[in-house]
């Protein structure tokens, strides 16, 4: 048996490959809010009441970032780097995560809470569903895993092209951080990152949006 989990940035859906329904859904405000962990110990309670226990086995799970949890922008080779740290400056995150996805020849940086989907890992793996790829929800989209369903077909699917889709998985790491049990303060020089980094988000998101829809018309 195989898992796929969907995260959204206050709910989180399981898919099994034997079971056609999927398991989850809203996690406590308690928990999380705007895409922030405000209490690890009451995600895992949350997450505890969403998703049963694994009778026996450990089962091998892909996390998946839904868009809405993923801020994006076009960048060139040539520029990488720098458009990396500028990304990264603007995400309204402690710790931020990103990633790389090529379309046609043009690359795409993604970045994240790593913080989130890390802390949701670990709850994940309390309840014997263990989290082995983390990857950004166009990764499924662009590698013709899915065009939007998702069901027991889509998580086969996932594991068959697990080699495809680690060259644009999000870094994981397990062990517990130290400043997870709290928020980061939104005073002063922060609040204006996250101002503008919801600015950046919403003008990238909207910029691969137009992208993929090019590129699937185009193909079709």
């Amino acid at each position: 048996m195989s898992a796929l989990a969907i995260l959204r940035s206050e709910a989180l859906y399981l898919y099994l490959s034997d079971i056609p329904a999927p398991l989850g859904g809203s996690i406590s405000r308690t928990a999380v809010a705007d895409m922030e962990v405000i209490s690890e110990d009451e995600l895992v309670l949350s997450v505890a009441k969403l998703l049963p226990q694994t009778s026996k086995t450990v089962i091998p799970t892909v996390l998946v970032l839904s868009d809405e949890l993923c801020f994006t922008q076009t960048v060139a080779e040539k520029s990488k780097e720098d458009d990396e740290k500028r990304l990264i400056g603007v995400t309204p995150f402690a710790h931020v995560a990103t990633t790389t996805l090529t379309v046609q020849e043009q690359q795409y940086l993604i970045a994240t809470n790593q913080d989130y989907y890390e802390s949701v890992s670990r709850a994940l793996a309390l309840r014997g569903y263990q989290v082995t790829l983390v990857i950004p929800w166009s990764s499924l989209i662009h590698h013709g895993v899915t065009k939007g369903e998702v069901d027991m077909v889509t998580v086969k699917r996932v594991f068959d092209t697990m080699s495809d889709l680690r060259s644009s998985a999000f870094p994981l790491v397990v062990e517990k951080k130290e400043s997870l049990s709290t928020v980061p303060s939104t005073k002063g020089k922060p609040q204006q990152k996250f101002l503008w980094g919801w600015i950046v988000f919403g003008v990238g998101a909207s910029a691969y949006a137009f992208a993929m829809y090019w590129f699937f018309i185009r193909g079709a």
